[in-house]
């Protein structure tokens, strides 16, 4: 019977990982190091900061510019840069940091942030009033807030050239 339980007390460290008392023997799978894998993973960088200033810049300058008119201003030519500078300006930062698929998907969801709320305004009533136009500005900032976010915080991301 002791010889059951010596046994079984043996199995049961050696099974456990349990140190056992000197003079037991210990099995090799208790005693080696785990094997680590190499990483397969590069390390990645960041570049969310340009997308987000390239959208800032594009934002300043179209509130700028509607400031502009609201004072009587006359920028008419600068109306394309602000909308231009908001849909490219972040696609162009993706492409620069060579992450081409990133900035076709950016290009993509700031077309659609601002062709469905064209959709909407189209299939609105016929009215001018801003009233009428309301679902379609508000559409067009939630997902245009939804892009920026998307854009900075999942795409913006490329390989590490000096990982260390």
């Amino acid at each position: 019977m002791r010889s059951k339980t010596a046994l079984s007390t043996i199995t049961l460290t050696a099974l456990l990982g349990v140190h056992a008392p000197d003079g037991w023997a210990q099995s090799p799978a208790a005693t080696a190091a785990p094997e680590r894998k190499p990483d397969t993973h590069p390390e990645q960088r960041w570049y969310g900061w340009q997308t987000l200033l390239a959208d800032g810049l594009g934002v300043s300058l179209g509130l700028g510019l509607g400031l502009g008119l609201g004072l009587g201003g006359d920028v008419p030519e600068m109306l394309v840069v602000a909308p231009v500078g908001v849909a490219l300006g972040p696609p162009i930062v993706h492409w620069a940091n060579g992450q081409v698929g990133a900035g076709f998907l950016s290009l993509g969801m700031r077309a659609a942030a601002g062709g469905v709320p064209a959709l909407i305004a189209i299939s609105g009533s016929d009215s001018s009033e801003f009233g009428a136009a309301f679902p379609a500005i508000l559409t067009a900032l939630v997902l245009y807030g939804l892009t920026v976010i998307v854009d900075a915080a999942v795409l913006a991301y490329a390989p590490d050239a000096d990982p260390h």
